[in-house]
């Protein structure tokens, strides 16, 4: 009886053991089964759900989440026609983001207010209308007071703008005030934009052309220019023998067309312009010469340059091209001295430029096939 009662005792105890086991191993795999769908959650959370709302930057306490930069990216890439790589595309937007809310805080100074009136007047522009009598007059544009003289780009290209028209039914012709709404609703259906969103680019727009115009009247039509002839080598030690040879008397162009890399004679010529629109280390390797003196060699990312000074004008008119970029190279002056005095904080993490650049070029599919189909 004591033998069966102490096998009965260790049987209970294996069962107890058995059971401890058991739950034992119940808790750990839902412990694993929660610690999974927690982290599943949370993979969820950032690659989904965080991302749009990821704040990228905060400018005056404006804050850009990362999904005004898809949209607004979209935007620039399909209808803008502004030059970006895709590497760079999330980077430039918010970039662009930026100096577009630079130019509404800050380019009324020297620019006016733009008014409503003049966001709606513009808005008829780029739909092909003729905008009301009482909205068709365009008032000259005060500065505020608080003008700040600095040294600010041409107006954005919208190519899409004017490509879309408002089709009047058979029997019945639209009215203007119509013929708008229709034709705007039908615009920012193809942009991708909200009203807000879209008047706030048009807004800028309107305030760069006003700077554009400021700067181009103080840039005037005529400045100092030079022309330079290049040989460009791409070994150091041979731009300088080079050199000497050149300042021993030896020929230029012989030396040229002997060893520069650049077998276009035209590429070797670089077209007559102001020095302020230089390169900084070309700029700082002629200043001071004189015609047909030659410069130190300058280091140009791979290249080794040697600039002569083929032609030097205190006093030439310049051409459209020109004045074009002076004008653009002010406006970004202004801009970079702007940005400055703002309370700017810039967040854009690797993660969150992998997402905004992948979904910029996600939404511009989505748009560009929309506009296919005639949606």
């Amino acid at each position: 009886m004591a033998r069966s009662r102490n096998v009965q005792s260790r049987s209970r105890a294996r069962r107890g053991d058995t059971d401890r086991s058991a739950r034992l191993i119940y808790s750990g795999t839902a412990a694993t089964l929660v610690a999974a769908a927690l982290i599943v959650t949370l993979g969820v959370y950032l690659t989904r759900f965080r991302p749009p709302r990821a704040h990228v930057a905060t400018i005056d306490g404006r804050t850009i989440a990362a999904a005004e930069v898809v949209r607004r990216g979209a935007y620039m890439a399909l209808f803008e026609g502004r030059a970006t790589g895709v590497e760079a595309l999330a980077r430039d937007t918010v970039a662009l983001m930026i100096d577009e809310a630079i130019l509404r805080a800050r380019g009324p100074a020297l620019g006016g207010e733009v008014t409503a009136t003049d966001v709606e007047r513009e808005l008829y522009r780029q739909l092909g209308l003729v905008p009301p009598p009482e909205i068709a007059a365009t008032p000259t544009p005060t500065p505020r007071a608080d003008a700040t003289p600095a040294p600010a780009p041409a107006p954005t290209p919208d190519p899409a703008f004017g490509a879309t028209s408002v089709a009047p039914t058979p029997s019945i012709t639209p009215t203007p005030r119509e013929a708008f709404a229709s034709g705007y609703r039908r615009l920012l259906q193809r942009f991708g934009l909200s009203r807000a969103e879209f008047e706030e680019i048009v807004r800028a727009q309107l305030l760069r052309r006003r700077l554009e115009a400021h700067f181009r009247e103080s840039t005037g039509t005529r400045g100092p220019q030079v022309q330079l002839s290049r040989l460009r080598v791409n070994d150091f030690a041979l731009a300088e023998v080079i050199r000497q040879q050149l300042r021993d008397g030896a020929d230029f162009a012989k030396l040229q067309a002997e060893h520069a890399v650049e077998r276009d004679e035209k590429a070797r010529e670089l077209a007559w312009q102001p020095p302020a629109l230089l390169a900084d280390p070309v700029q700082e390797a002629v200043r001071g010469l004189q015609q047909g003196e030659i410069s130190e060699v300058v280091k140009q990312g791979i290249n080794f340059d040697i600039f002569r000074v083929s032609g030097l004008e205190n006093d030439r008119e310049y051409d459209d091209a020109t004045r074009r970029r002076l004008v653009d190279q002010q406006v970004r002056q202004w801009l970079d001295l702007e940005r400055e005095r703002v309370d700017l904080r810039e967040d854009l993490s690797g993660g969150e430029q992998r997402w905004i650049t992948e979904q910029i070029l996600e939404r511009a599919e989505e748009l560009r096939s929309r506009a296919v189909a005639g949606r």
